[in-house]
Order: structure tokens, then sequence, then C-alpha cells
């Protein structure tokens, strides 16, 4: 069997933004901003058993058994997203106002593990026909990130251009204000991703599914 393992993205809570006026909005410009791609390599474990896999599934955030039964495999994938906010700042009597100049957004697959329970051992037939069905599942999560990387980046685009001019106190205050309040409005976008990895996955996640891959080898 196997189980979607995930990497959920916490939100942070939004704050309320500093007012502002029209002195201060007459000093925006649209926002520069990117996206950046991270990967790790799929790594294979080998070294537990068919209940510890699944003592391991049931820690994941977001697992929810897909057939009873022993657990022989599991593919493991998380992701994380970074934002990077730079601020202008220009005085106005005596005032800070402070306008979004550049953001980046870094999608970052920071784990990508294979697991297959240790009673099968590398090169036996049952050991290749697991890790081909977990392979199957390291493709569909980066699949489904690549169909939505660009709509993140469009996405970011517009919710920065979204951001006008406003006062505050502090850069550092204002650029967790912008930070917060970009995670907040990614976030249905964001859980949208997370939705579609499940349902593709859950496709081959059947006990049609786990029979053909049983139906390769005689031994298990």
């Amino acid at each position: 069997m196997m189980v979607l393992g995930g990497g959920t993205l916490a939100q942070a809570s939004t704050a309320a933004f500093g007012n502002t006026d029209r002195a201060c909005l007459a000093s925006f410009q649209k926002p520069e901003t990117g996206l950046a791609r991270k990967s790790v390599e799929t790594t294979i474990n080998n070294k537990k058993s068919s209940s510890e896999i699944k003592t391991f599934a049931r820690s994941v955030d977001g697992f929810k058994p897909s057939a009873k039964g022993r657990q022989l495999g599991l593919a493991h994938s998380r992701f994380a997203y970074n934002l990077r906010i730079q601020l202008a700042s220009k005085r106005i009597e005596g005032r800070r106002c402070f306008g979004v100049r550049k953001v980046g957004v870094e999608l970052a697959l920071v784990r990508s593990e294979i697991f297959i329970d240790k009673k099968y051992r590398p090169g036996s037939c049952a050991y290749k026909a697991i890790l081909a069905h977990e392979r199957e599942h390291v493709a569909i999560n980066e699949r489904v990130w690549d169909q939505y990387s660009k709509h993140i980046e469009a996405e970011v685009a517009r919710l920065a251009a979204d951001i006008k001019p406003f006062y505050g106190s502090r850069s550092d205050k204002a650029s967790k204000m912008v930070s917060e309040r970009l995670s907040r409005e990614l976030k249905p976008l964001l859980d949208q991703v997370n939705e579609t990895r499940a349902e593709e996955n859950s496709r081959i996640d059947s006990e049609k599914s786990y029979r053909e891959v049983r139906a390769r080898c005689v031994h298990w």
C-alpha cells in the first residue's frame, strides 16, 4: 500500500495595514515578482517493517488510510514555500510610507522519501513492484506542483500589485504585515494544490491498483 505524505503549508494570521493618503499612494510602483523552484533527490528507506511504516504514515499530516492490511510501502513528499519581501520607503511629512518593490516566492520539495517494507530486499520482484508503485506517487506530486507553478507565480504578482503604499513605523514590521497578507491570500490556491495532489494520488491507491501490483510477483 501507499500513502500520500504531504507537507502542509502553514499560513500566518493577517495583520491590519497602516493608513495611507494620496501622497503615499502616489509613490506606488508595480512590484517585481518572481518564482524559484528547489528540489531534493528521492531517497529509498528499506529499514522499516510494515508496522513501522504504518506508524510513520499515521504521523504524517493529512494521512488517510486507503485500504486495510499490511503497509508495504509509502511515498512521502513534503513541500514548502517561502516569501521574500523587499520594500521601499519614503518620508512624507515626517511619516514613513512603505511600498512593495519586490516579492520572490520559493517553492521547495524539502523531502522525498520512499519507504519499502524491509521484508522485501532490493532486487526482489516484490521490492521492484512496490518501488515502481511508489515512484508513481512521487511523479504525481512533482507533476502537480509543476502544473501549478505558473498559477502561483501569476497569483503572487496579482496580489503584490494589490498592496498599495501605506504608512508604518518600522520596516521589519511592515515586511511582516505584507508577508502575512500574501500568505493568507495565497492559501486558497495552495489548498487547491494539495487537494489536487490528494485526488491524483487516490486514483492509483485503490484495491484494483493494489491487486495489479501484487499480480506482478508470485512471492509476497
